[in-house]
């Protein structure tokens, strides 16, 4: 992982934000970080990015990457943060799914899915060049990390 480097073009958070370890990310902030149990066979962890980490509550995206460099982006929104999220999904296949007995928004994208759901207490936007079965138990497996 190469950690403080900059933020690429597939992360959404603002240009100060870092990728980070895990055991970094924990040390940071003061809400759980959310990490899959299941990962996909060629994915590896790369590393959490951090949107303004000095705030009570923090934007983050968890990533893991593949050989081919195609990312796992897990963003994770504490919903006291007040935020709005638009989609304009024009032919893109939705449908509602459903992870850990919440309702999740499977929206399937030309060369990525996008999971949509929360927690009660997190909001998750899960983007990947997953099938929607693997999408679904990646998601289904999110665990808060200690």
């Amino acid at each position: 992982m190469d950690t403080g480097q900059n933020v690429p073009p597939e992360t959404n958070l603002g240009m100060e934000a870092k990728l980070v370890s895990l055991e970094d990310a924990l040390l940071v902030l003061k809400q759980p970080i959310f990490m899959p149990t299941y990962i996909p066979l060629e994915y590896s962890f790369h590393g959490i990015y951090i949107d303004q980490p000095v705030q009570e509550a923090a934007i983050i995206e968890v990533q893991f990457i593949n050989g081919e460099n195609k990312l796992i982006n897990i963003k994770q929104i504490p919903l006291k943060l007040t935020t709005s999220i638009a989609y304009n999904v024009g032919s893109s296949d939705v449908k509602t799914v459903m992870i850990n007995g919440r309702e999740a928004t499977l929206i399937k994208l030309s060369n990525r899915s996008q999971l949509i759901w929360d927690n009660y207490a997190t909001q998750f936007i899960l983007t990947a060049p997953l099938d929607d079965d693997e999408l679904i138990k990646m998601a289904n497996s999110l665990k808060p990390s200690d």
